[in-house]
C-alpha cells in the first residue's frame, strides 16, 4: 500500500527490443507510485550531499572499494 518505486537509470534498456515495463495496473490496487529520478535536478544542493556523504565516510558508515585496472590486454580479466 502506498509503494513507491523510483527509477534511475535506463542504460540496460538502450537495446532493447521490447518494452521493459509490464503489468503496470499492479501500480493501480493496491495503489503505489513509479516516478524517475535524475541527479540533475537535485544539482543545487550537490555540496550539501558531498558533505553528508563525507561525512558517513569518515564515520565508516559508509564504505567504498576502488578496484582500478589499467591496460587494455587487462579487458577480458576485468570483466
Amino acid at each position: 500500500m502506498k509503494a513507491r518505486i523510483v527509477l534511475c537509470g535506463g542504460i540496460s534498456g538502450y537495446n532493447a527490443t521490447e518494452p521493459g515495463l509490464a503489468n503496470l495496473m499492479n501500480l493501480i490496487t493496491p495503489p503505489a507510485r513509479m516516478e524517475g529520478f535524475i541527479v540533475l535536478d537535485y544539482m543545487p544542493r550537490a555540496a550539501e550531499a558531498t558533505e553528508q556523504l563525507m561525512a558517513w565516510i569518515r564515520a565508516g558508515d559508509l564504505k567504498f572499494q576502488v578496484d582500478l585496472q589499467e591496460g587494455f590486454d587487462q579487458i577480458p580479466d576485468t570483466l
